[in-house]
């Protein structure tokens, strides 16, 4: 996958590949949803303190 971009133009992007994505027992599935609840969760607050009056 990162063979079709530099290292040097992303390389926070590298460490986090090498760091963790590389390693065996990483699981792509379950850290996409923890993420994804993440900002869902975040926007609920958001949308929440913006409809309640001031």
């Amino acid at each position: 996958m990162m063979g079709q971009y530099s290292a040097e133009d992303y390389p926070h992007l590298v460490e986090f590949s090498v760091e963790h994505v590389m390693k065996p027992g990483y699981d792509y599935g379950a850290e996409f949803e923890f993420g994804l609840d993440l900002v869902l969760e975040g926007l609920a607050r958001a949308r929440s303190s913006s409809a309640t009056p001031s």
